[in-house]
């Protein structure tokens, strides 16, 4: 069966993407970037070294995954990607701020680490549902390569819940 994909090998800029692509591929720069910000704010409200270091890779994987897709986006939209805060990220951001105020510091970890997951896990199914969506093949391919980092920033979360036996 054909690829409706389009998978010829042309210099990836030189390529206009489709309305559908580029709307799809600003979806999941959102939620890219909803992430970055839960993880930069969580990480200045943490007096713990290690979950702070692991907030702030987050973090800082987030902002790799939207400073490697930004310009596809930005040179075929012709305007700078801007983000207002989803509802999404601020009712995670606010489930969040709430365990750490008012539980103990067991629970605050057991919230805070809850919607970290969900975040995570919100943020591979965006990307696996936009490379299965998209028509250019090379963004597809683009998107694909940016799979191994979110993983690998899933799996250090898990790890260090596992330390706080949470």
């Amino acid at each position: 069966m054909a690829s409706s994909r389009n998978t010829q090998e042309e210099p990836m800029y030189h390529r206009t993407l489709s309305a559908t692509d580029a709307r799809r591929l600003h979806g999941f720069l959102m939620v890219c970037e909803d992430g970055r910000q839960i993880y930069e704010e969580a990480a200045a409200q943490t007096d713990d070294p290690g979950l702070q270091k692991l907030l702030t890779d987050q973090a800082s994987t987030r902002s790799k995954t939207i400073n490697a897709l930004k310009p596809r986006y930005e040179l075929h939209s012709g305007e700078q990607l801007h983000h207002p805060r989803s509802v999404q990220g601020l009712l995670q951001q606010w489930c969040i701020e709430l365990g750490q105020r008012f539980g103990s510091e067991h629970a605050a970890l057991s919230v805070l680490f809850s919607q970290l997951e969900k975040l995570e896990d919100h943020t591979l199914n965006m990307l696996y549902k936009t490379i299965r969506q998209i028509e250019s093949g090379l963004l597809a391919k683009e998107l694909s390569e940016q799979i191994v980092l979110v993983l690998e920033s899933h799996h250090r979360l898990k790890q260090l819940k596992a330390t706080y036996r949470l």
